[in-house]
């Protein structure tokens, strides 16, 4: 249905405070997000559309840097912490995200679960969640003996469906680049 790209930075935390939140900013081409993780970590996340990653990636990263340099809230809230760098080897990640749904998820002796059954879009929050409960009720089916089972297909289908129409409700919100094409090629509910 779509296909864009997480570009990720994982950084140490050496000091400074970064709460528990994760804090979401938009911008013309994408969309940031900050979070802290286990282990005093930092993750900085802009997602986009495959053409401007290639773009921000060029150059050892320069663009992305320059990007991030660029946002209201990101920059100067990153700008308080003191990070160690990884080595760019561990420091940065591409992550391409199709947001799909594989037909069937489940057959004769095999069952699809979490991302395997349907990819979702960071956007909505709702990827770990909605995997946990894929295992839950694949383990259920199994247990069950019926891991092909309609209701675990029609459960995926919803849901997926579901996300769907939140993903739209959310990108539809930024209304501030009409003319963007990373906000035109979103399905947006205005």
């Amino acid at each position: 249905m779509d296909r864009v790209v997480a570009l990720v930075r994982i950084d140490d935390l050496v000091a400074g405070t970064l709460g528990a939140q994760t804090f979401v900013e938009s911008t013309p081409d994408g969309w940031w997000y900050v979070a802290r993780l286990p282990g005093e970590r930092v993750v900085t996340v802009f997602v986009t559309d495959p053409a401007m990653a290639r773009v921000l990636t060029a150059d050892h990263w320069d663009g992305w840097r320059r990007a991030l340099a660029g946002t209201q809230l990101f920059a100067e809230r990153l700008a308080g912490l003191a990070l160690k760098a990884r080595p760019d080897t561990a420091r940065y990640r591409v992550r391409s995200i199709r947001v799909s749904r594989l037909q069937p998820v489940a057959g004769a002796g095999w069952l699809a679960v979490g991302d395997a059954a349907a990819e979702l879009d960071p956007i909505a929050g709702r990827g770990m969640h909605d995997a946990l409960g894929d295992a839950r009720e694949a383990a259920r089916a199994v247990i069950a003996g019926h891991p092909w089972s309609v209701s675990y297909e029609a459960r995926i289908h919803s849901r997926f469906h579901d996300h769907l129409i939140e993903r739209a409700a959310l990108y539809g919100l930024e209304q501030r680049w009409p003319a963007a094409r990373f906000w035109q090629d979103r399905p947006g509910v205005a």
